[in-house]
């Protein structure tokens, strides 16, 4: 049953196109671009998948003994967090790359330039995380590195404003980018998320946010 609806399905799509001059070349550009809900769906996984890392300690507070044993809990979600959204942002603009690259060589040199940062950025993350406490400067290296982030962050953003505001450099239209698609939407909220993140952490290091360690005990 479902094969010959699908047939008939068929059928009346090849009567449509016919009607209306669209030959099997404007069908296949009409169609989605799989790379793209690939790209969308990434982005929508790591949003959900970071908001629940910053829930958890709220959730299973109740089994944690000390209020510093929380808060060295909600520290480490926020840093792979940060990770795990970096990397992500890094993926979509790398998949992105051959689409761009069709408007513009130098578009798509870009996003693979944007993609390799974003990916190394978060691949020394991790190793910073896991030796800095053996370095005497430890909160001097991360404040600057969490600025360097937040500085990246926010520039990726002013780049997507301003393309569709004003004429970006080397458009082959010579006009702003009148599409706003979901995943370069996505692509933003994930980076305005890792600002935040990285902001939070940076006022840590820098003693703006009580330390970790002055929290009093409290026993369950």
């Amino acid at each position: 049953l479902s094969v010959l609806i699908f047939a008939q399905e068929e059928e009346q799509g090849e009567r449509v196109a016919k009607s209306t001059g669209m030959n099997a070349n404007e069908e296949g550009t009409a169609e989605s671009n799989p790379i793209s809900v690939v790209t969308e769906y990434i982005g929508i996984f790591v949003i959900g998948t970071s908001l629940g890392l910053l829930i958890a300690p709220s959730i299973i507070r109740r089994n944690i003994k000390t209020i510093l044993e929380l808060m060295t809990l909600k520290k480490m979600f926020i840093i792979v967090s940060v990770i795990v959204l970096t990397i992500a942002a890094g993926i979509i603009h790398i998949l992105l790359i051959k689409e761009h690259m069709e408007e513009s060589y130098i578009w798509g040199i870009g996003f693979l330039v944007m993609g390799v940062l974003q990916l190394a950025y978060a691949g020394i993350f991790m190793m910073l995380t896991k030796t800095s406490e053996r370095w005497e400067k430890r909160r001097a290296v991360l404040a600057f590195f969490y600025s360097v982030g937040i500085i990246g962050n926010i520039f990726l953003v002013a780049i997507f404003i301003y393309a569709r505001l004003f004429v970006p450099p080397f458009s082959p239209e010579g006009v702003p980018v009148n599409e706003v698609e979901i995943n370069g939407v996505l692509t933003v909220i994930i980076e305005l998320f890792v600002t935040g993140l990285l902001i939070y952490l940076l006022r840590a290091e820098k003693g703006k946010i009580k330390p970790f360690s002055n929290y009093p005990v409290v026993r369950s």
